[in-house]
């Protein structure tokens, strides 16, 4: 989604990866940049919007779990903040 806009993404607060996953990565011996480019570590979907807060308050009124995890950039490419099992880098990018 951001690659044609040339936009990018910053992810400080990502969803802690499934213990499903996590298992599944030390298993296969998978560094943590392996796995998150394999199964992105979990999230079921991101929404990107200009409007954060309405986007919350609406998905929160249907029950829905959610909440903020990061923000969009000027800069191409994504940085997220490492909850692998490999015990790399404290952020990664993409």
């Amino acid at each position: 989604m951001l690659k044609p806009s040339g936009l990018g993404a910053v992810i400080d607060d990502p969803i802690d990866p499934p213990a499903i996953m996590r298992y599944a990565q030390e298993v296969r011996g998978l560094s943590d940049e392996q796995a998150y480019r394999s199964w992105h570590m979990g999230p079921g979907m991101i929404v990107a919007t200009p409007e954060p807060d309405n986007v919350l308050h609406e998905a929160l009124r249907y029950g829905m779990a959610v909440r903020e995890i990061g923000e969009i950039r000027a800069k191409p490419g994504i940085t997220i903040k490492n909850r692998g099992v490999g015990g790399g880098a404290d952020y990664l990018d993409f």
